[in-house]
């Protein structure tokens, strides 16, 4: 794409003169006074301003000092063009926040250098912006699918005190609820189906809804709605963002996870006691939950690494990007507390994580045990008489 180059000249001569040395290279534009500069590029998408120093009225280092007070204009790059090209002069340029500074006459093949070289320096900048960038957003997505993950084990812990079908369909819209989502669920047991929703108890139609999608695959896509489905828990996300791709797709793993949990603690609740001798549905059931809460702690531990990862190379890349961008004190400053920032939560969060891995590895082992007192009581009793 060829450069687009506003020439600020008030000499009709020189102006003519200027553009005809660029217009084989450039798209050139050109106006006479400071105050046709800042409306120009004000309205304009130029790359760059080749900006006299000696104008009518407002002299080239206020409009250089005015391009550079306005957001839009701000990263307007500006190459002064001066008969006096002193140090002094050359530092009023600089103060002035102009990239760099050519004297006159104007010698074509050290302008197009100049502006060859600015363009290739603006296109670094860009790029090493846009990694940075690249790099602060992957932070940003790992610290936040860290506290989402928080959120479903937080319903894994909270489930255990579920007592019957009702409250655990309770806490699965609850559970949504705090990841920002509405949405109805359906728990089934050998007693029958309940089903809620964030305004209480479903409709029969919703019941019905709930009950048909339950037929459907493990995931259903229904356009901003989003159904989930395991053998005895289902539910129905009523506002997913479709139109986030990234959010979408971590907000679906998260909810079947933690679905997976729900579905575990249902199989437990459905169990009804059965004669001695018939152990076999606890054992099972306790196995479930263990298997389940160990799939859970495993994700867990692989997702914690994982942002480890993404943070420790959003540091070195800033580490290295930082020199090049050349920010001021202020900027420089402001980065940085982001970045301890973003590593206290972090730090935070792999706390609570490793304190979460502690409890399901606990409560994973009680189930165990459990399980394998089960079948040791599930044994059926020595016969001291024969049958009849």
């Amino acid at each position: 794409m060829v450069a687009r180059i506003l020439a600020v000249e008030d000499d009709p001569i020189q102006a003519k003169t200027l553009a005809a040395l660029l217009r084989g290279s450039y798209q050139v534009a050109t106006v006479a006074t400071g105050e046709e500069c800042l409306a120009a590029a004000r309205e304009g998408a130029f790359d760059l301003v080749l900006l006299d120093v000696v104008l009518p009225g407002i002299s080239g280092y206020q409009v250089c000092r005015e391009l550079k007070g306005r957001p839009e204009t701000a990263d307007l790059p500006v190459i002064f063009l001066s008969a006096n090209a002193g140090l002094e002069d050359r530092l009023q340029g600089f103060e002035a926040g102009g990239f760099d500074y050519l004297g006159k006459p104007v010698v074509k093949d050290e302008l197009v250098r100049k502006i060859d070289l600015l363009l290739d320096h603006l296109a670094e900048r860009r790029s090493l912006k846009e990694a940075a960038d690249l790099a602060a957003s992957a932070a940003m997505t790992a610290m936040t699918s860290a506290a989402e993950q928080g959120l479903v084990l937080d319903f894994m812990r909270r489930s255990f005190a579920c007592v019957d079908a009702r409250s655990l369909a309770m806490g699965i819209v609850a559970a949504a609820r705090r990841f920002g989502l509405a949405s109805m669920a359906q728990v089934r047991s050998a007693q029958g189906a309940v089903s809620w929703s964030d305004e209480g108890p479903c409709t029969p139609l919703e019941a019905s809804v709930l009950a048909s999608v339950a037929r459907g695959g493990r995931i259903v896509d229904l356009g901003n709605r989003t159904a989930i489905n395991f053998d005895r828990a289902s539910v129905i996300l009523k506002n997913m963002p479709v139109e986030e791709a990234e959010r979408y797709g971590r907000l679906k793993d998260h909810m079947a996870m933690l679905l997976e949990g729900a579905d575990a603690r249902a199989l437990a609740l459905a169990f009804d006691p059965r004669p001695a001798g018939e152990p076999a549905p606890v054992r099972e059931t306790l196995r479930a939950a263990g298997a389940a809460l160990g799939e859970v702690a495993r994700r867990n531990r692989a997702l914690h690494a994982a942002y480890g990862q993404v943070f420790d190379r959003l540091a070195h890349d800033l580490a290295v990007t930082m020199p090049l961008l050349e920010l001021n004190r202020s900027q420089e400053k402001m980065l940085g507390e982001m970045l301890n920032q973003a590593a206290a939560t972090c730090a935070k969060l792999a706390g609570d994580d490793a304190e979460t891995g502690r409890m399901l590895a606990a409560v994973e082992e009680a189930l165990r045990r459990l399980a394998e007192g089960q079948a040791g009581a599930g044994r059926p009793p020595q016969e001291t008489a024969p049958r009849s």
